[in-house]
C-alpha cells in the first residue's frame, strides 16, 4: 500500500445522509490522500480512460442518435465510473489525478485529457438536479446572477 495525494478531509453528508449526486461534481482542486495498493492504482486509471474513451468515441459519432449516445455514455458511467458513495468518488478524484500527471507530457496529450475531462464534466453537470448545481457553485465560490425566463432573449 502507498499513500497519494495530499488532504482528503472535505466529506459531504447531509444529516447522516450521503448527497450521492453531489459527489459527482468536483472541481479537483486538491488530490485525495488515500492509500491504495498498485493494482488499484493501475485499476482506477484504466477504468478512467476507458470513461474518457467513450465520450471520445461518442463525440466523433456526432449526435446524430443522441438518445443512443447518451445511453452509451451512461453505461460506461455506470460500469467505470459509478457514483455510489465515498469509495466511488475517491476513485473519481484518484484516477482523476493519475490520468492528469500519465497526460501532462506533451501539450497534445494534455489537451487531449482537458477536452474530454470537460466532456465528462459537463456530463454530469447536466444530469444533477438544480440544487446540486447551487451546492457545487456555492461550496467551490462562484458567484452568479440568475436569470429568470422572462429576461432570457433567446427563449
Amino acid at each position: 500500500m502507498f499513500v497519494v495525494g495530499g488532504n482528503s478531509n472535505s466529506k459531504q453528508k447531509n444529516g447522516g445522509r450521503q448527497q450521492i449526486s453531489r459527489l459527482a461534481l468536483s472541481m479537483y482542486q486538491e488530490p485525495p490522500r488515500v492509500e491504495v495498493t498498485l493494482d488499484q492504482f493501475e485499476a482506477y486509471s484504466i477504468d478512467r480512460l476507458h470513461m474518457l474513451k467513450t465520450l471520445e468515441m461518442q463525440k466523433l459519432k456526432g449526435h446524430a442518435h443522441a438518445k443512443e449516445m447518451e445511453m452509451k455514455v451512461e453505461k460506461s458511467m455506470n460500469m467505470y465510473l459509478p457514483m455510489r458513495n465515498e469509495s466511488d468518488k475517491e476513485k473519481d478524484e484518484l484516477s482523476h489525478f493519475i490520468l492528469r500527471m500519465a497526460f501532462c507530457q506533451s501539450e497534445e496529450l494534455r489537451r487531449w485529457f482537458l477536452t474530454h475531462e470537460s466532456l465528462l464534466f459537463r456530463y454530469r453537470l447536466d444530469k444533477a438536479t438544480r440544487e446540486d448545481k447551487i451546492y457545487f457553485m456555492k461550496s467551490n465560490g462562484l458567484v452568479y446572477e440568475q436569470v429568470s425566463v422572462k429576461n432570457c432573449l433567446y427563449m
